[in-house]
């Protein structure tokens, strides 16, 4: 770890302020479980289509839940994009309105592109199209435990699971920041661990049942 890095974590860890998740989680692909459901973030039946949502479901082993780390940039302020393995769509806020409630779906990449001293968006038309909407900044909670805050760039809400709520389905949503709730809490978690685990425990079955 660099001396930038350590002196970063020292000054937060005198002042009891969030973390920063360390630029060498760039590209790996994990689980976002929420820590009062225990359900993990999932794009609807992994669809292609942009607008597709995202909500809280049971765990179990599929792609739909599976997200790649993308970091955009390289110090530890900037943000991060989350891009879906099953469909390589991206964690989107619906729009740029800071009102409590905003939808979170699932949208192709949106990349801004300087014209005349402006900027345009290269994207399909829809909503979801500026890129800091995809954009997040991950809190973590403490320095070992995998817990965070993951809040968008655009519009500083935070990623929500409406109520906690256990049900598959619940709808995922961007909501200003609540300290005490756990449906604001996400347990990141390596994939290809819990992976390895689920297959391990199949062969394992198997394995018994030949006997």
């Amino acid at each position: 770890m660099d001396e930038e890095i350590e002196a970063l974590i020292e000054a937060m860890r005198k002042q009891k302020q969030d973390y920063f998740l360390p630029p060498e989680w760039d590209g790996k692909v994990v689980f976002l479980k929420n820590t009062k459901s225990g359900t993990r973030l999932d794009l609807f039946a992994g669809g292609r289509a942009n607008g597709t949502p995202i909500n809280g479901w049971q765990s179990n082993g599929s792609t739909a839940k599976q997200w790649k780390l993308e970091k955009r940039g390289n110090s530890i302020w900037n943000s991060w994009a989350f891009q879906n393995v099953a469909s390589g769509l991206y964690l989107t806020l619906w729009d740029d309105s800071p009102q409590n409630g905003t939808k979170v779906v699932g949208w192709e990449r949106a990349i801004a592109k300087e014209t005349s001293g402006l900027f345009t968006i290269q994207s399909s038309i829809g909503r979801c199209n500026f890129p800091g909407l995809q954009e997040w900044l991950i809190l973590p909670k403490g320095m070992d435990n995998g817990k965070c805050l993951i809040q968008n760039a655009m519009t500083c809400q935070y990623l929500d699971l409406h109520l906690g709520l256990q049900e598959n389905g619940t709808r995922v949503q961007g909501w200003q920041r609540e300290e005490l709730m756990g449906n604001q809490v996400w347990m990141i978690e390596d994939a290809t661990v819990d992976i390895s685990s689920y297959v391990r425990q199949i062969l394992e079955a198997e394995i018994l049942l030949d006997f």
